[in-house]
């Protein structure tokens, strides 16, 4: 038997673990005593059989038994009830009911319109429901031996050498074997930096027998000026130098990974939005960045060291007193909630943009008793007036142009609030322009092999530009009871775009923006949005918009998906317009609550470019990305053997029953493989996937599979509007044939 300990990119501890598993279940003998380091530990023998992962789940009743079931019956009872109210049938539910007359008929009406309103707003919420994320900060084992080897830079501004971070983090390279050398950093400000960083780098990595192992920055600690553009300096240096070692960017309380986190640094965290980029690009060397706690013990040295050993397998981490976290996106289903209250004066900055005219409709129809609009110098009221359709909502709108920017004009316009009708709450939508992206789609993978650089954002780019609405109106509002304070920043930004280099540094200042707020008592939260549709809904299933009218009336139709709403590089998918209402619901329902994005992503091509390259650990608590990565380690099932088995010529050389059964087929084992079952035979034809244990994160897989084996574009509830395996195999047979 022969096995490999250490594979490349792979040469872990557990790597090394596994290969000697391996060995073991082949029959050598391991001493396990000496590996573990456990002498007196009590071993148990397994079984030597393979297990079978066989699932035991409650069997479903048969239909003989359901129609007999006093809860099977009521099932179907209110089946008939919703298909009757739905359709609007009121002759037949006025049947069922027992009720006789015209009369009777009449009052039905307006009970069956509140109805079919609320069943719709669930399955709006439902439908939402996969699409939340948040970022959460999981504890990290940093585990494996501790060395670091080589030379180091340390790149600091030269009037903080004596700063303790600065301390602390040549003490972690120099207690644990590493060489640190100091490259100070002075003029910060100056056009010259660039220059002076060009020649002390070439003194510093021309000697080829003196490699650079590593690189730290600790530009963070800058004071006067902006770290982001020095940092940036930095960065493009050493890629023009050609150096490809690990880069880590060191930041002094940037984020807030608990309660008992003191409230972030703006500045600081722009720094994290640019680690992002670098991280999904893939930079040769890779690295990440690390934040520092405010006086860090001597014990976040050996910390930060086993870090940058590679023992936590991250590339966004905290150290803290209680341990190492790394940055993490999961999934955030909705917590049930009523409806805010809508009066009073509710301030829209930067109403005219395409994410905002939406929700400023949905608003309208909801009745907000006064939107005060406000949109960049050149736009024309009238033209906002008519692209959000709210004249027609009876919502009294005033509008106003000023400068986004300028702080005098944004308070001049709180000025003109009425005395009678207080501002309440606030919604900041930031402005996006198009990145240039060398020809390629806005927001679109850089090419395979691209220099890292290319995700930079330039000093003389707008990140600070695209912040200032926000930080203007947390000043001026400072001292008001706001019941909410919302910005609104795009998806991309928030994820970490590359190309976009100047969108994520502004998300991730205005996310620790929103968190100071919080740390300080005050109402704040911040949405990161997704692209919305380009017309209303596309329409709902039921033909309603956005804010619940006729997709067909005029006025209806929105504007094209343009800067904020570019579908990025077939990472994301358009949202439904018709959710607004629910988005915005919620966002301000949580207004103190934590950071929220909203975006349908199609995690199967974010898991394509990223097996592609090194790249960011961000999405790890992503099941798609998790189990890819698992398979192409060899480590599970993955989404290996998913693959378009199923085609419209195919079919038609079948018979009608051929074709269910085919489609059926289809169904059961991709329903299986996504609940977990070892085979499709456990699950009949007419099984609620309810019953079964389908919820909505499993249902998106569900129709994430089969879109892959039917080439269908399926819409997100598809396994909730048709509820049993045989009642969605015969959708997707009408389906592949209308094709």
């Amino acid at each position: 038997m022969v096995t490999g300990s250490f594979r490349r990119d792979h040469g872990t501890h557990h790597q090394l673990m596994l290969s000697l598993a391996e060995l073991a279940v082949h029959g050598t003998p391991v001493d396990w005593d000496t590996v573990c380091h456990t002498p007196h530990h009590p071993w148990i023998d397994l079984p030597t059989y393979a297990f079978q992962h066989q699932r035991y789940w409650p069997q479903p009743m048969s239909p003989e038994a359901r129609s007999t079931h006093p809860g099977g019956a009521r099932e179907d009872a209110d089946a008939r009830l919703w298909e009757m109210l739905e359709s609007g049938d009121l002759p037949g539910l006025a049947g069922a009911l027992g009720l006789e007359g015209t009369a009777d008929i009449e009052t039905l009406k307006p009970m069956v319109s509140a109805l079919v309103s609320w069943r719709r707003a669930q399955r709006q919420k439902a439908e939402a429901d996969s699409w939340y994320y948040r970022v959460v900060w999981a504890p990290v084992v940093a585990d494996g031996p501790v060395g670091l080897s080589g030379r180091w830079l340390v790149a600091a501004p030269h009037d903080r050498l004596d700063h303790p971070v600065v301390q602390l983090c040549t003490r972690a390279l120099t207690a644990h074997g590493a060489q640190a050398v100091s490259l100070p950093i002075a003029d910060l400000g100056s056009p010259e930096v660039r220059r002076q960083l060009q020649d002390t780098l070439h003194g510093l990595t021309s000697p080829p027998d003196q490699p650079v192992t590593g690189v730290l920055s600790l530009l963070a600690l800058t004071r006067g000026t902006d770290p982001l553009a020095v940092t940036s300096h930095l960065l493009r240096a050493l890629d023009e130098h050609h150096v490809s070692a690990p880069v880590w960017l060191i930041t002094h309380n940037a984020v807030s990974t608990a309660p008992g986190d003191p409230a972030p640094d703006p500045r600081q965290a722009a720094l994290w939005g640019l680690a992002q980029n670098l991280g999904i690009e893939g930079a040769p060397g890779r690295g990440g960045v690390i934040d520092l706690p405010a006086g860090a013990r001597s014990s976040a040295a050996a910390a930060l060291a086993r870090v940058l050993t590679g023992g936590a397998g991250a590339d966004q981490m905290a150290v803290r007193d209680s341990g190492v976290f790394a940055r993490r996106l999961a999934a955030a289903p909705c917590r049930d909630g009523g409806s805010p209250e809508l009066d009073g004066t509710t301030l829209i900055v930067g109403g005219a943009d395409p994410a905002a005219e939406p929700m400023v409709r949905w608003l309208a129809s909801r009745g907000a008793e006064h939107l005060l609009v406000v949109v960049p110098e050149g736009e024309e009221p009238d033209a906002v007036r008519s692209r959000a359709a709210v004249d027609a909502a009876g919502t009294e709108v005033t509008v106003f142009s000023c400068d986004l920017a300028d702080r005098a004009a944004l308070a001049e316009v709180l000025a003109k609030v009425p005395g009678e009708r207080p501002l309440r709450r606030v919604l900041c939508f930031v402005p996006v322009t198009a990145a240039n992206t060398g020809g390629r789609p806005a927001g679109s993978p850089p090419p395979p092999g691209g220099s890292a650089g290319g995700g930079l954002p330039g000093p003389d780019e707008p990140t600070h530009a695209l912040t200032a609405p926000a930080r203007h109106l947390d000043a001026l509002t400072r001292d008001m009871d706001l019941r909410s304070f919302v910005v609104c920043v795009p998806f991309a930004g928030f994820l970490g775009v590359p190309d976009h280099g100047w969108q994520a540094p502004a998300a991730a200042a205005l996310d620790a923006l929103v968190e100071r707020r919080r740390a300080h008592g005050r109402a704040a939260s911040l949405l990161a949005l997704g692209p919305w549709a380009e017309s209303a809904d596309g329409p709902a299933a039921d033909g309603t918009g956005a804010d619940g009218t006729d997709a067909d009336e005029p006025g209806a139709e929105g504007p094209g998906v343009d800067g904020f709403g570019s579908v990025l590089g077939g990472w994301q998918q358009p949202l439904p317009r018709r959710l607004a209402g629910t988005v915005l619901e919620r966002a301000l329902l949580e207004g103190d609550g934590e950071s929220l994005a909203f975006a349908d992503v199609q995690w199967s091509a974010v898991a394509d470019y990223l097996a592609e390259r090194p790249s960011t650990a961000l999405f790890d608590a992503i099941p798609q990305i998790r189990d890819r990565r698992a398979s192409a380690m060899g480590n599970g099932r993955g989404e290996q053997g998913i693959e378009r088995t199923i085609r419209p010529e195919r079919l038609a050389a079948l018979s009608d029953e051929g074709r269910y059964d085919l489609l059926l087929g289809a169904v059961r084992e991709q329903l299986a493989a996504v609940l977990g079952h070892d085979g499709p035979d456990s699950i009949g034809p007419k099984d609620g996937l309810r019953e079964l244990g389908l919820e909505s994160v499993t249902a998106v897989e569900l129709r994430r599979r089969l879109a892959v084996v039917t080439g269908l574009t399926l819409p997100a509830t598809v396994a909730f509007d048709f509820p049993t395996p045989a009642a969605l195999a015969e959708h997707l047979v009408k389906e592949l044939l209308r094709s």
